[in-house]
């Protein structure tokens, strides 16, 4: 994406987009346009906004949720169009956490009914992944892993095991990096010790492996 001087995305960029989304057309067409659209609302993550663009913000957001309310209503091939309009919500929301922090808790209530079990597993895992970094840019570590670990309780899925797992020990691995102070509690690596010899883990090789690396992580 183009960056102007001050490292945001030109206000004429973040136009085009939105008109680009505002006035897609696909009447008339007999194939579909949905990996285009995803492409397209997926772009929108990439923006930066600043001072110059932020005013384009609310109606970039009213055309990813019309799109969200279109995919419910015909939904696209494994759901690929609400997973990028979860994925993009997210980034919008982590960008914007210190300039509008209320944000983040309006995304995170608009995204939870998509880990509901009707929908495809591709937008559940989404949903849930989510769902973890919200968790984890407002309340840290902590907070993130016992979601996860709620989440993974609820996963029927061997491959949606794998991928929550996969996605904690990332938010691991974050947490190590940035040098924060933010401390994994007791409960907390009980609960993981326990997932690691249940039956769950047992069953799921690959969910066993990526919560022993996660232990790994938490120790330090």
């Amino acid at each position: 994406m183009v960056r102007a001087t001050d490292k945001k995305s030109p206000r004429e960029a973040v136009e085009f987009v939105l008109q680009l989304l505002k006035y897609n057309d696909n009447n008339g067409n007999p194939y579909s346009d949905v990996y285009w659209l995803s492409a397209l609302v997926q772009s929108v993550g990439e923006l930066e906004f600043g001072q110059q663009n932020i005013i384009s913000l609310p109606s970039l957001l009213k055309r990813i949720d019309r799109l969200l309310q279109f995919d419910r209503l015909m939904p696209s091939y494994n759901g690929i169009l609400t997973v990028s309009c979860i994925r993009t919500l997210t980034q919008i929301a982590l960008k914007l956490s210190v300039s509008m922090p209320f944000l983040q808790e309006r995304v995170f209530e608009l995204i939870k009914p998509f880990r509901s079990f009707e929908a495809v597993w591709q937008i559940r895992i989404e949903a849930s992944r989510a769902l973890l970094d919200l968790e984890f840019s407002c309340k840290g570590i902590d907070a993130a892993l016992s979601l996860f670990l709620t989440y993974l309780m609820e996963e029927v899925s061997l491959r949606g095991q794998v991928k929550l797992a996969v996605h904690a020990m990332r938010l691991c691995q974050v947490r190590l990096g940035s040098g924060s102070e933010d401390d994994i509690k007791g409960p907390t690596l009980l609960a993981l010790l326990r997932l690691l010899e249940s039956r769950k883990a047992f069953n799921n090789v690959f969910l066993r492996h990526h919560l022993f690396c996660i232990l790994q992580l938490a120790s330090g």
